[in-house]
């Protein structure tokens, strides 16, 4: 185990922590025979937790086998953006052959003007 701790600060990775049982193998024994412990993990660099900062890892329950499966979850960075701050209105050449062009034209360039002049 030293070993392997040594192998992932030398690629300077770093444990991904999870939600759920910390436990991901067990060897489906009872009592005094049970043994459980974490032998899948994720693990990331730096720059891609920086690219994920809301990346999270949860242990499911187990199904089949002896191992949980891990899951996880990604909502990049440039989502978080897009939310935060609405597109500019772009016209498509395409547009102009639709009957509806002239009220879907004019709703969403009024839509876009009034984001516009609202964020100054």
């Amino acid at each position: 185990m030293i070993d392997f701790s040594t192998a992932l600060e030398d690629c300077g990775l770093q444990d991904l922590f999870c939600k759920g049982d910390k436990f991901t193998w067990s060897n489906r024994r009872k009592g005094d025979d049970a043994i459980f412990a974490r032998l899948d993990r994720f693990v990331c660099n730096l720059d891609w937790r920086r690219r994920f900062p809301t990346a999270s890892v949860e242990n499911l329950d187990y199904f089949g086998s002896d191992h949980r499966p891990i899951s996880l979850t990604l909502v990049p960075r440039a989502h978080r953006i897009i939310k935060k701050y609405p597109r500019r209105f772009t016209f498509e050449h395409k547009w102009l052959l639709e009957d509806d062009f002239t009220q879907t034209f004019k709703l969403n360039w009024d839509k876009s003007r009034a984001l516009t002049f609202s964020a100054k």
